[in-house]
C-alpha cells in the first residue's frame, strides 16, 4: 500500500501529466524588486545575486531546489555580507 504524497510532489506530478512548465510571476511593485531595480551601474553584481536568489528562493518555495546548490550559498552569503555590512554603518 502506497502512503499519501506530499502537496508539493502532487503539484509537480499534475504538471508533469498535464505537460505545462511552471510559471514564474514578477511582482514589480515588490519592495525587493523595487530596491534591486533603483541601484546603479555600480551594483550590477549585486543584483545579479537577487535576482538569482529570487528565482531560486520560488523554486524552493515549490518545492524544488535551487539550480545550483552551491552558487545558491555563495549569493546567500554575500547578500547576508552585504546585509550586515550596512547594517554596521
Amino acid at each position: 500500500m502506497l502512503g499519501t504524497i506530499s502537496v508539493e510532489a502532487a503539484r509537480m506530478m499534475a504538471r508533469l501529466k498535464a505537460g505545462t512548465k511552471p510559471i514564474l510571476e514578477v511582482n514589480s511593485r515588490h519592495d525587493i524588486v523595487l530596491a534591486a531595480a533603483g541601484l546603479g551601474d555600480a551594483d550590477e553584481e549585486f543584483k545579479r545575486d537577487v535576482a538569482h536568489f529570487l528565482l531560486d528562493e520560488a523554486r524552493v518555495l515549490e518545492g524544488d531546489r535551487p539550480a545550483d546548490a552551491k552558487q545558491f550559498c555563495n549569493r546567500l552569503a554575500r547578500l547576508m555580507r552585504r546585509g550586515l555590512a550596512a547594517k554596521a554603518i
